[in-house]
């Protein structure tokens, strides 16, 4: 049964989480138990490929492994493709599922963040803040009303935003996007957190 393998990976990706972004952070110990996931999803996957669940708890996995390896000073592009590759199966199995679309421009704003503050592994932060852009665009408008799909659009404008100030430009129209992103998921949830945390940052920047 391939529920069992998912369940597997999804048991060792919560271990692995527990010492990753926003936990207490172990890139080694966060490292060998998220492969240990990727495994299992695999092998889930050889089974029960034409369920996107399974695929997206793997784009779920090297999303938050992108993460890890930012705050380890890491490149994310290796999770990164990764990440896209989990997500792309999750949309060929389920092409009218809004979540896989919301899944894949995370994984794109992540990597856009990272490029905007200069660690780029050699990519365009124009082209990397272009693709999410899209890719997040197209996320909202394939889920109304989802709190998190207005959350990215807020996210990567404030990534333009780092990126316009870094090369001395005005912001001001990046700025405006971004905090109507942020109200827009404020608005379907109100104790967003990372929304909040995230507008209060883009307004002091504005301020």
């Amino acid at each position: 049964l391939y529920e069992a393998k998912k369940l597997e990976g999804d048991v060792l990706f919560a271990m692995g989480s527990q010492t990753g972004h926003d936990k207490a952070f172990d890139a080694k110990r966060a490292g060998e138990l998220f492969e240990r996931a990727a495994k299992a999803y695999a092998a889930a996957a050889e089974v029960g490929r034409s369920d996107p669940a399974v695929h997206e708890a793997e784009c779920d996995l090297w999303i938050q492994a992108m993460y890890a390896a930012g705050e380890a000073g890491d490149s994310m592009r290796p999770g990164f493709e990764k990440a896209k590759g989990a997500c792309g199966r999750a949309i060929t199995a389920s092409p009218r599922t809004p979540s896989g679309y919301v899944k894949l421009a995370m994984a794109h704003n992540a990597f856009s963040f990272w490029a905007a503050l200069g660690h780029n592994d050699g990519e365009s932060p124009e082209k990397a803040l272009a693709e999410a852009t899209a890719l997040v665009d197209d996320a909202v408008r394939r889920s109304p009303g989802d709190a998190f799909a207005s959350y990215l659009s807020g996210a990567v404008w404030r990534s333009m935003v780092y990126y316009l100030e870094e090369l001395g430009r005005d912001d001001g129209a990046a700025i405006d996007r971004a905090v109507a992103g942020y109200e827009a998921a404020l608005a379907v949830d109100p104790r967003f957190a990372w929304a909040l945390n995230e507008e209060c940052a883009t307004l002091a920047m504005r301020g």
